[in-house]
């Protein structure tokens, strides 16, 4: 499983539910080694479909008979007409006001102050969708 979140699950009668999560990523100064890039680590997470309907054994690569989808944007609630996930830097950071923006690193840098690693998202929610398949498809 990824991190602490289940990814596929088994009842005592064989049927069989598929989580699939969404990553993200950060880095952090390890060991303290100031002079080196920070290491990459997973900060955070976000579920993007469940899958039911499946039987163990055959979960994967048979359609589902249900799957729910949870839709995610930005958590940018300023004044921003662009709030994708590559807009965010330290300038508009103030746009994304729950996010712990300082606690960020970028790959290929060094992280100081960054000693261990922190877990957050900049994932919200924005819509949840209940899907039953109908015949073959």
């Amino acid at each position: 499983a990824w991190r602490w979140n289940l990814d596929y699950v088994v009842d005592p009668l064989g049927n069989a539910t598929s989580y699939y999560w969404g990553k993200e990523t950060n880095y952090y100064t390890q060991g303290l080694k100031t002079g080196e890039n920070g290491k990459p680590y997973t900060r955070g997470g976000y579920l993007k479909r469940i899958e039911y309907g499946l039987r163990e054994g055959a979960a994967h690569g048979t359609p589902p008979a249900a799957r729910i989808v949870f839709d995610t944007a930005e958590r940018c609630m300023g004044k921003l007409t662009d709030c994708s996930a590559g807009a965010l830097t330290d300038a508009n950071a103030a746009d994304w006001p729950d996010v712990p923006w300082d606690r960020n690193c970028k790959a290929d840098s060094k992280c100081p102050g960054q000693n261990s690693p922190t877990f957050w998202t900049r994932k919200q929610l924005t819509k949840i969708t209940t899907q039953v398949r109908s015949g073959a498809t």
